[in-house]
Formats: structure tokens, C-alpha cells, sequence
């Protein structure tokens, strides 16, 4: 009886003819396994407000990166390399040189015809419309001045024939536009943004409409069953939404009985869903996240919501599909038209003989030939645009590589020696922004001694303020904390915080009941007459005076702002962690794993000073929905403050020091440690609990403030030779003002440029690096192979996070810039949040990923270039032990390099191979200062030796 009831329905939803299996479970199992692989394509972009660097291409990385990026290219739409003009303008430049180009061109060939290759990349062959190339064959008068070659030409060019099938039609839709030239997705997508915007909501909604507890499916079938739409495709979708109700259908199911009732046989769905996905990618892609990652928003969804998603998607694309077929005239079911459609034609498009004949022409004139013969032919036309962007590519990386070796084979050859008494010691992040601050504190003080580490140092947790109402997680994404941190304001100034706290819920009160009338009729209006032009004053204000702003807002913002008297509760008496009272921190034994892990992990374990600095970084900018873009990666997008404060509170609990001294770690008694951020925006310092440091190191402290505050200066004025709005005459006290200005401005669209130069990462002592000018382009490491195991345990865990978080940043900056419309998210002049997820190009439509080309413009799209001192035993055995380090390096998504930590000999791997590489031996040039050298200039620079850079 159930089954003929079944049969009933099934027989009332679908056209006549379309029969789901009567017992679909183990297909419903194959489906699910299907729509997972399926997904794999989308991006993998979380909110924006906790934004992660990524590998664009993650679906991709089985594949060698060349392999790859040919066919993300097909999927996505995009552009595999630069453009071939625009690698032609680097040669120009001398980015590229003729050296570097006959470097690539033996490497990757068998010698044959690399004279007619060099000569296709040095002279770009002329290519146009059959008639352009017409006018320019009589012009020239080719067959006049040398009609035996132009004969010759000729003979050979009738094989060029290039066939192109046109895209795939893999979805109805795709049938439909071509024959009736109207897009079944124009419709679907405006409505599906705007429910997925609802669902997804994180508080930006005035008036929430859907539950994010409860199902996605579930909840839009009842919103439309319950819409009255008199025609169109809308009126489709409430029928079929009323039927999903009726039935009680669950989402795989219904999935089900969309795909049978479009027509999509079994052997089809991978295919019809990767497609289906990618059509409205952006949205599809984050609710496949948040569903995976609910710790990373506020709101949760269920893990269950991307199903939810696709069923949606389906029977929109069901409705908008019939109701298209039946304006046109179509009476059969929509299986059946889609089965006349499966017979498609691809469609050649045939090179005239005298284009491909024109082509050969200008090799064979450039190099000088009477004749062509079938083998010179045959490579001409087989060394297409692509294999020369590709070369284009190879050579562009290379000429980087070797200006690094070239730079570092000055310092490999001599005794590594640490400063023997420093004065200062400051870990920050490993952050290429970074190297010119690390760079300008060893100019300016030469007795300091800097470490970089991954900029959550050790202490993965999930933390929330002393003014936050959740917590976030703050390590790489590729973890998942199990430890809870929290921010207490001091019990004697209690009363101050409940105050403001007060305050600070009265104004929220208003602000949202201003926000909600603001958009009402009537109270709109009122609002707008009253207040309107009082709301252009703070935004004139912000435009005009910015850094004035600031420091007023500042002023005001303490009556509502938490005080700065706060602890962090880091120690645990619950035995197990947990987000409870009691569960908050680390045990005592815990404290001091994660402490040693750190020390080791950077090579610190002797040789202290009296005062030593771990400084988190973040960037603080106004009106910029990227923000998170340019805090810590390693800190999953947030500002790396918490972490480096713990990590300081717990290098000075004695209980810690004396778990360190059993394990072989003595951390004198007259060295303290203080926790600190950085802020890359407006270049300056935060020191965090100085209170707390003993009477003699006090007017250290003092002195080590001037310091960091001339490191600021120091660095602000390199950074700003990037701004045009900034002279390139600035002092550093100049241009430390014009970047505290920026950072304030309402209308800065780049506040920083982030990432937007790294291209080279270097793991191994400072020694190696230090009073080397890396142009803010170097990612540093800190790592000691001396201190190290035999199995590499610090090793493998430095490059653990060096290469999903170094690498991720490359990867998305390199095609973010390759192709900014497809794989960035354009121009971020049109950009509006929604749901405070993400961004999308004007009032909706689907959400926008990638970089915003403010961020890429700048950036030299190479692969990452890791330089790693180890031999290559120890990292092959890394390589076995370590998926990331493994796939990564052996499909070639970065270069690695490894510096011999005894020899100083360089091994660049390629093809499973680690070869042995010399640098080219081009002279280093070497400055007094780093200021000697940018000074004045904007462009990316070589890589130089600066005198003052403090060596031991």
C-alpha cells in the first residue's frame, strides 16, 4: 500500500513518464558521495569577517600546477597565466631576461628548435582576423619579395586546423539558452541570493525571516508554498514547493526527484552538479563552509544545510526550466526535451591556410630561413600562446629564484654566529610584512635579535573579549582548538566595565532602532529631514581630517569602551578543556608543552635578554569589508594580540619556567617577557600587562619603546614609496602620519597593501637572512636545524603551518592577479557586505571571492619560492609524513629550495628531483641603509646587502 501510494505521488509531481526507484536508498548513498565530490570545485572561502588565505584552486591540487591551471581554467572561465603582452612588458622592464628565457626553454625541452622557440618569445608572431591578415599580406607584398618561403608557408599551413567544440551542455538551462536565447539562471539566482542571504543572515537583517536552526529546505517550501505569484516561473516553483510540503520529501530525496525529472541519468550527475554548483559558486561555496566550519560564524547553520541548498537549487531550476518550455510552445516533459537535446554538434573554428602560412612566415623571416620543412612546422604551430605563457611564466619565476639565491649565497658561506649578549629580543610573525620591520630594528639598534613564527605561537585557542559575545578561533585553519581563552576586565574596576557595558547596550539599542526606521516609509523620512545633515559632519570629518577623527572618536569611545585593566584566563582547574567556568586555559603541564614548543620551535633555548617582545600583528582600518584579509593568517584572520599575550603571561609563570628548566630549558630570572601587537595599517606599537615588569628593567623598557617607535617610523616610509598619494620625499615622521591618516580615512581604498609582495619564504636561522634587503617579500622563519631531532619534529612542525598558511597567501594573491574578475572579486569600488559574510557587486547577485584588485595590483603573481635549511633526506622524510608538504612540493604549487645548513650548497626540487642550482654570480650590491636604497623609488626592487644591518 505505502508503495502505491508512493507511486501516486511520484506519478502527480513529475511529468508523465518520470518514475523515481520505488527503493532508492543505496542510490540515495551514491547521490550524496556524488554531490560531495561534486562540491569539491566550489571555493572554499569562509566569512569575511575571519577571512583565510587559500589555494583558489584546492579542487586542483592533485594535479602538477600546470596541469592545473589549464584546467581550473576550463572550469572556471579563467586565465591559466598573465597575458602574453603583459609578460612581453616584464621583458621590457628587464624582469625577464633573454638568459632566464634559454634557462626555461633547455630545461623543459629536448634542445630541438629552441632557436625558433627563443624566437617566438623575444619577437611576438603577428596574429589577426582572416582579414586583417589579408591587408597585411598584401602590404608586405609576401609573395612578391620571397615567394619560394611564401610558397613553402603555405604547403605546411593547410594542417593548422584548430577545433574548438563549444562549452559543454551539460544542464537544461544550457539547451534552452542557446535555442530560445534566454538564461533559465537570470531569475533563479536573483531569487536564490536573496534566500541564501536570509538563511545565512548574521544580524544584518532587519527583520530575520528564516530559522537558522532549522532546515534551509524545509523552511523555503513553506515561504513559497505560501507566495502568490499570478504567472511565470515563481507560480511553477510554489506548485512543486506545495508538492514537496504534501509529501514530506526529505532533501536527498527531493534531489533525486529533481535530477529524474530534468532527465539527469546516474552517469550525468557529476558532471550536471559541478555545473549546476558553479553557476552561483560564490553562495554555494559558503554555505558548504559554514556548514562544515559553524565555529568560524556566530550564528550556526545545521551541518546538513548544503544538501538543503542543492534541493532548493534543483526545484528552482525545475520550475524556471517547465515555465520556459511552455512560454515557447513546448508540450512534452522536460526529460524528454532535454533527451532530444542530447545530440549536440561542436562547432570548428578553422584558422584561414594564410593565417597559420603568415604565422610560420615571420618565425622563418626572424631567423633567417629560405624554407620550412614539415618538422619545423609542426613546432611552430605546436608552440602555442599557452606553452609560451608558460614559458613566459617558468622564466618570470626563475629570474626571482636566482636573485634570492644570489642574495643569501653571500651569507651561507660564512660562520653562523648569534649576537653574544642581546639587548632585545623580539618574535613577531613570519608575515613578510614583517621583514621590513624586523629589518629596520636591527638597523636602528644593532644589539637586537629578532625571531619569526607562525603569529598564533603555539596557542591554538578559541578567544573571546572582554567585550565579544562569541568566541573565534584563532590558529590556521587547518586546525581546530581544542583550548578556551577568555579576556576579564580586573575585579578592582569591575564597576567601570558593568558601566560601560551599560552604556554601550543604550547606544546599541538606538543605533538599531535608527538603523530599522531609517528604512520605513515614514520614519525614514523623519530621520532623514532631522538627522541627515548631522550625519554628513562625522563623515566630512573622516574624509577630510582623519587622523583628527580618531583621536576624537577615541576620546569619546571611553565612556563606552572596555577598560584596558583586563586579564586573560589561561589557567584551568576543570580537568578537561571546555568553554565552561573552571574549563577556561591550560593546565600547568599543558603550559609548558605549548611554551617549550614555541622556544624550540624558533631556536631560542639559550642566550636570553633581559627584555623580550612577542608581538601579534594586525591591520585597523575603516570602511574596508577585507579588514580580516590583512590580520593573521596563522591566527584564522584575526588580530594576534590574545595569542602573543598569553603566550608572554605564560613565559613568565615561575611554575612554567621551572617545567622548562626540567626540560633542559632555563629561561633566566632576569629576563621577562611582554606580549604586543603590531598594527601594519598605521605602523604602531601596543605593548600589553607593563605594569607588571620589575623595577630594573624599566628603563629598558623605556629605551625599547623609543626603539620600536623608530622601527615604525622607519618602516612606514618603506611602505609608503607604494602610495601614490605619498611623496617619495616623506620623512619616516612624515610618513608615519600620512599612514595613521590612511588607516582613519572613511574613503582609502587600500589602507595597506597587504600581502601584496610576497613571493619568497626562508626557514632557518636569522643568521642566514639577517642585513639582507628583501623588499618586504620575504616570509621569515625561525628555525635552528641544529637544535633540531634527527626526525626533523620541530621542522615538520614549522613547515606543518609554512605551507597551508605561507603557501595559501601566494597562491590566492598569484591568482587573485592572473585574472581579477574570475578568481578575485573585481574591484572593490562596487561592493556591498551582505549578510556580514561576504561581498557582493552592487544591491545582490551572487557573493564575490578572491582579492579585490586594491590588494593585487602590485603583486608579481610567482609561486611561493621556500627556502629551507635541511638536507634533503630530512625533507623527503617530511614530505612521507606530511599530505600538505607532499602534494604541495611534489605537483610544484610552490618551489622549494633547500640551503644545506652546513655546506650552504642549494637543491631546488623539480620533476622528483632535487637538482643542484648555482645562482648566475651577478654582483651583489650592498648599501650603508635600507633607506639608501628605496629611497625614491616605487617599483619592485632588487635585492641588496645592507651594511648597517647589525651582524653579530
Amino acid at each position: 500500500m505505502a508503495q502505491a501510494l508512493q507511486l501516486v505521488c511520484h506519478l502527480f509531481a513529475f511529468p508523465r513518464g518520470v518514475v523515481l526507484p520505488l527503493n532508492p536508498g543505496s542510490l540515495l548513498d551514491r547521490l550524496r558521495h556524488v554531490i560531495d565530490h561534486a562540491a569539491h570545485v566550489l571555493p572554499a572561502q569562509g566569512p569575511i569577517g575571519v577571512f583565510i588565505h587559500h589555494n583558489t584552486l584546492h579542487a586542483f591540487e592533485h594535479l602538477p600546477f600546470d596541469q592545473a591551471v589549464v584546467q581550473a581554467a576550463k572550469v572556471y572561465g579563467c586565465q591559466p597565466y598573465l597575458s602574453e603582452n603583459r609578460f612581453r612588458l616584464e621583458l621590457e622592464k628587464g624582469r625577464i631576461t633573454r638568459a632566464d628565457l634559454e634557462a626555461v626553454l633547455e630545461d623543459h625541452g629536448d634542445g630541438t628548435q629552441m632557436k625558433m622557440k627563443l624566437a617566438m618569445l623575444l619577437n611576438k608572431p603577428w596574429r589577426g582576423t582572416a582579414e586583417e591578415t589579408h591587408w597585411k599580406i598584401a602590404e608586405e607584398q609576401v609573395s612578391a619579395r620571397e615567394p619560394k618561403l611564401w610558397e613553402a608557408c603555405l604547403g605546411f599551413a593547410q594542417t593548422d586546423v584548430n577545433t574548438t567544440d563549444a562549452p559543454p551542455m551539460v544542464r537544461p538551462r544550457d539547451a534552452a539558452k542557446v535555442i530560445y536565447g534566454v538564461d533559465a539562471d537570470d531569475g533563479v539566482h536573483e531569487c536564490l541570493a536573496r534566500y541564501c542571504a536570509a538563511y545565512l543572515d548574521q544580524g544584518m537583517a532587519d527583520n530575520p525571516v528564516m530559522d537558522k536552526t532549522a532546515g534551509f529546505f524545509r523552511q523555503f517550501c513553506t515561504l513559497e508554498s505560501s507566495c502568490w505569484h499570478p504567472d511565470g516561473w515563481r507560480r511553477e516553483l510554489r506548485n512543486l514547493c506545495r508538492i514537496e510540503s504534501t509529501l514530506g520529501r526529505a532533501p536527498m530525496e527531493s534531489i533525486l526527484a529533481s535530477l529524474t525529472a530534468l532527465g539527469i541519468g546516474e552517469t550525468d550527475w557529476d558532471a550536471f552538479l559541478t555545473a549546476t554548483f558553479l553557476a552561483l559558486r560564490g553562495w554555494a561555496g559558503l554555505i558548504r563552509h559554514v556548514a562544515e566550519r559553524p565555529d568560524r560564524v556566530a550564528q550556526a547553520i545545521p551541518a546538513e544545510a548544503f544538501h538543503d541548498f542543492v534541493a532548493v537549487r534543483l526545484l528552482m531550476d525545475r520550475a524556471a526550466i517547465v515555465d520556459l518550455l511552455r512560454d515557447n510552445g513546448v508540450s512534452q516533459s522536460v526529460s524528454l526535451w532535454w533527451a532530444d537535446q542530447r545530440l549536440r554538434r561542436g562547432v570548428q573554428v578553422r584558422r584561414t591556410p594564410e593565417q597559420s602560412a603568415y604565422t610560420l612566415f615571420q618565425v622563418a623571416r626572424v631567423l633567417g630561413r629560405t624554407g620550412v620543412d614539415a618538422a619545423f612546422a609542426e613546432a611552430v604551430f605546436s608552440f602555442t600562446r599557452l606553452e609560451r605563457r608558460k614559458m613566459f611564466h617558468l622564466a618570470y619565476e626563475r629570474r626571482l629564484r636566482m636573485r634570492t639565491l644570489e642574495a643569501l649565497a653571500h651569507r651561507v658561506k660564512e660562520p653562523v654566529q648569534r649576537i653574544a649578549a642581546p639587548a632585545v629580543q623580539v618574535v613577531t610573525c613570519l608575515d613578510e610584512r614583517e621583514e621590513s620591520f624586523r629589518r629596520h630594528l636591527e638597523e636602528t639598534s644593532p644589539t637586537w635579535e629578532t625571531f619569526g613564527a607562525a603569529g598564533f605561537f603555539a596557542m591554538p585557542m578559541y578567544y573571546r573579549g572582554a567585550a565579544e559575545a562569541h568566541n573565534v578561533p584563532l590558529c590556521p585553519v587547518v586546525m581546530k582548538p581544542s583550548h578556551w581563552v577568555r579576556e576579564v576586565v580586573d575585579e578592582r574596576i569591575i564597576d567601570e566595565h558593568e558601566r560601560n557595558a551599560r552604556r554601550r547596550e543604550q547606544l546599541g539599542r538606538v543605533a538599531l532602532r535608527a538603523h530599522l526606521g531609517s528604512r520605513r516609509p515614514v520614519m525614514g523620512g523623519i530621520i532623514s529631514a532631522a538627522l541627515g545633515a548631522l550625519a554628513s559632519v562625522p563623515l566630512v570629518a573622516r574624509v577630510l581630517w582623519p587622523r583628527l577623527t580618531s583621536r576624537l572618536r577615541r576620546s569619546v569611545g571611553k565612556l563606552v569602551r572596555t577598560p584596558p585593566q583586563t586579564k586573560l584566563l589561561l589557567e584551568r582547574t576543570s580537568p578537561k578543556p571546555g568553554p565552561g567556568e573552571g574549563e577556561l586555559g591550560w593546565s600547568v603541564a599543558e603550559m609548558v608543552v605549548q611554551s617549550e614548543r614555541l622556544l624550540r620551535d624558533i631556536g631560542l633555548t639559550h642566550t636570553f635578554a633581559p627584555l623580550v617582545f612577542i608581538l601579534g600583528h594586525g591591520s585597523g582600518s575603516l570602511n574596508n569589508p577585507h579588514k580580516s584579509a590583512y590580520d593573521c593568517g596563522a591566527c584564522g584572520g584575526n588580530p594576534g594580540a590574545p595569542n602573543a599575550r598569553a603566550i608572554a603571561q605564560l613565559l613568565n609563570d615561575p611554575r612554567v619556567r621551572a617545567g622548562l628548566v626540567e626540560r633542559g630549558l632555563h629561561i633566566p630570572a632576569t629576563t621577562w617577557v611582554i606580549g604586543g601587537y603590531h598594527n601594519t595599517c598605521d605602523d604602531s606599537v601596543t605593548l600589553t600587562e607593563t605594569e607588571h615588569v620589575p623595577a630594573e628593567l624599566v628603563e629598558s623598557l623605556v629605551q625599547a619603546r623609543l626603539t620600536l617607535q623608530e622601527g615604525c617610523m622607519r618602516n612606514a616610509q618603506e611602505r609608503c614609496r607604494r602610495f601614490e598619494s605619498c611623496p617619495l620625499s616623506a620623512t619616516p615622521p612624515e610618513a608615519h602620519r600620512h599612514v595613521e591618516g590612511r588607516s582613519e580615512d572613511l574613503a582609502q581604498a587600500r589602507p595597506e597593501l597587504g600581502h601584496a609582495t610576497n613571493a619568497v619564504c626562508i626557514v632557518g636561522r636569522r643568521e642566514r637572512s639577517r642585513g639582507l634587503y628583501f623588499d618586504r617579500r620575504a616570509f621569515l622563519v625561525s628555525y635552528d636545524p641544529t637544535q633540531d631531532t634527527p626526525e626533523g619534529m620541530v621542522l615538520g612542525r614549522t613547515l606543518g603551518a609554512v605551507f597551508p598558511v605561507c603557501g595559501g597567501i601566494n597562491l590566492e594573491y598569484f591568482f587573485s592577479h592572473v585574472d581579477p574578475a574570475g578568481y578575485g572579486c573585481g574591484t572593490k569600488l562596487p561592493h556591498n557586505i551582505t549578510s556580514l559574510l561576504g561581498v557582493v557587486d552592487g544591491a545582490g547577485g551572487d557573493l564575490r571571492t578572491g582579492l579585490p584588485w586594491q590588494m593585487t595590483e602590485i603583486h608579481e603573481p610567482v609561486r611561493l619560492l621556500i627556502v629551507i635549511e635541511a638536507t634533503e633526506e630530512l625533507f623527503r622524510k617530511l614530505m612521507k609524513g606530511n599530505r600538505d608538504i607532499d602534494v604541495m612540493t611534489r605537483n610544484g604549487w610552490v618551489q622549494v629550495v633547500l640551503m644545506h645548513p652546513e655546506t650552504g650548497r642549494f637543491l631546488h626540487y623539480d620533476r622528483d628531483e632535487f637538482r643542484a642550482v648555482l645562482p648566475d654570480g651577478e654582483p651583489m650590491r650592498r648599501v650603508r641603509t635600507s633607506a639608501e636604497w628605496y629611497v625614491g623609488k616605487r617599483q619592485h626592487l632588487e635585492f641588496v646587502e645592507v651594511a648597517s644591518g647589525g651582524r653579530a
